[in-house]
């Protein structure tokens, strides 16, 4: 894209903040963030702000901040904002530009060469991996707590029968307990009425 007046850009931005509420629904700001930072149209802090701000209490609020650092790119955040949307939400792409992506990244390789490109996708593979080990090491720990769960609810359920033995016994013996005082009863009744 060629260098633009300040109108040609804000034309361009127009476009974005038309569909500003349906890309805010969308888009998962922590997905495009590496690569806006690998474009250089953020930083560390942009970054930091947009993903940790108590401020943002939602996705979308958090999105729309996004879309607002960006913007005070200029044409730059615009781009690198579109190539982020090509790569991983081609839908919202094609809804801000109306075309099929491509998935041409010209802003890293312009900027660092292919070398860039494929330092940013190892980096985005390693980010994958990191989460997929996280999430195993998730899934092993609920597993052992289901495990430790499922222990408890059998020593519950036998702690439960043998209470109901006991309850059952404790009825019987008042049972008996009942039928020898009502039989004590009789004895002493027919024992003051005999002369």
């Amino acid at each position: 894209m060629e260098n633009g007046t300040c109108d040609d850009v804000e034309e361009l931005w127009e476009k974005v903040e038309c569909k500003r509420y349906e890309l805010s629904r969308c888009i998962s700001p922590a997905k495009l963030t590496p690569y806006l930072r690998q474009c250089k149209v953020l930083d560390e802090q942009d970054e930091d702000e947009i993903l940790n701000s108590l401020l943002l209490v939602s996705k979308a609020n958090r999105t729309s901040r996004l879309l607002d650092i960006l913007h005070t790119k200029g044409e730059r955040g615009y781009v690198a904002f579109l190539e982020s949307l090509e790569f991983y939400y081609p839908d919202q792409y094609k809804l801000v530009t109306g075309k099929e992506p491509t998935r041409r990244f010209s802003t890293i390789v312009v900027e660092e060469g292919h070398e860039g490109l494929t330092q940013f996708l190892m980096n985005e593979v390693m980010k994958l991996q990191q989460q997929s080990k996280v999430k195993t090491l998730q899934s092993v720990e609920l597993s052992r707590k289901n495990c430790t769960l499922e222990d408890e609810q059998k020593k519950m359920r036998l702690a439960n029968q043998e209470l109901q033995a006991f309850q059952q016994r404790y009825n019987k013996l008042r049972e008996e307990r009942n039928t020898y005082s009502d039989e004590l009863l009789r004895v002493k009744t027919r024992t003051t009425s005999w002369p």
